[in-house]
């Protein structure tokens, strides 16, 4: 690989640490605040999949959605995976759009060095807006599972009004996983970050974990 694109990588990465710093600590997407609390999770969901959808719990959050545990009208456990508020594809282009703009502007760049910098950000963005296409997700999880012999898979089950609806998967939350494995070495990490935080939020979130 040349340097160029040695440097392109590593600008996608900083700029995806960026975008992804409001989940601290970095190895845990546990800690994302979710941007709806259980009672709007519910009216959303049950106006987009019908009034005998029983939301229970925010299972996880991440950095572009966030995930509830519902009872379907069968009375079985769903998994309803919606983007969080203020994510959406036409607030990613126009982001986009914003940085080119920025970029085009600076003074103190060449004009191979605006190219290379818009081409970072037009990398991030389409990956972004991948991310938040749940049809190309259901149909990637699809795949999975018919490909996968000698595992469980969860299955996806529809995308429906921008909500993507799969089978519930059996396991434990990564806190629970922290508990029966090597929880000493997550503590020091804990306590390294709690060191290095620059701001309030960031040591709050981290001495919840502690």
């Amino acid at each position: 690989r040349n340097d160029a694109t040695r440097t392109r990588e590593q600008n996608a990465r900083a700029s995806c640490w960026c975008w992804r710093k409001n989940c601290r600590p970095h190895f845990s997407q546990e800690n994302c605040p979710a941007t709806r609390t259980l009672e709007e999770a519910t009216k959303e969901i049950q106006s987009k999949l019908g009034k005998d959808y029983k939301v229970k719990v925010n299972m996880g959050t991440g950095t572009i959605a966030e995930t509830y545990l519902v009872e379907a009208p069968d009375g079985k456990e769903v998994c309803v995976k919606m983007l969080k508020k203020g994510i959406n594809a036409e607030k990613i282009q126009r982001d986009k759009q914003k940085f080119i703009d920025m970029v085009k502007e600076l003074k103190d760049k060449s004009e191979a060095e605006k190219t290379h910098l818009i081409k970072n950000i037009e990398d991030l963005a389409d990956g972004v807006a991948r991310e938040i296409d749940f049809e190309n997700e259901m149909k990637a999880a699809q795949k999975l599972v018919e490909y996968t012999k000698t595992a469980n898979v969860v299955k996806p089950i529809e995308v429906k009004n921008g909500l993507y609806v799969m089978q519930k998967a059996e396991g434990i939350s990564f806190r629970k996983l922290l508990e029966i494995n090597n929880i000493d070495y997550f503590v020091k990490e804990l306590e390294k970050d709690l060191k290095e935080a620059k701001n309030v939020k960031d040591k709050e979130r981290i001495q919840k974990w502690l």
